[in-house]
């Protein structure tokens, strides 16, 4: 599911589309709803999944069968990407 939020003069309002200043909120995004956010943002729909994840970096690491180093990277990428937008 995702939810677009914006505040204006401190009252939140939720959006039918993505614009300047908004908040996304995404739970249990379907693999269409990450395909169109990654896509917005340019952001690898990787990253933003690993981003998602309701696990640490090290589990997620172990589970994927990754080097932690590589999920922190992948972490720092989709966040980096993600702050040029606000």
């Amino acid at each position: 599911m995702v939810d677009i939020y914006k505040t204006d003069n401190r009252i939140l309002s939720k959006l039918g589309s993505i614009e300047e200043g908004c908040w996304i909120n995404m739970v249990n995004p379907t693999s269409s709803e990450l395909s169109l956010i990654s896509g917005y943002f340019d952001i690898d729909a990787d990253d933003l999944a690993t981003a998602l994840d309701d696990v640490t970096p090290e589990e997620y690491a172990d589970m994927h069968d990754l080097k932690r180093d590589t999920v922190y990277k992948r972490l720092q990428r989709a966040k980096k990407k993600y702050l040029k937008f606000l």
